[in-house]
């Protein structure tokens, strides 16, 4: 669960980065 917790924590990051670039 945690693996998964990291997994979308990393996403939502790379989510945010993507947008504001």
């Amino acid at each position: 669960m945690t693996g998964l917790f990291a997994s979308a924590i990393t996403t939502t990051t790379t989510i945010v980065e993507i947008s504001l670039s």
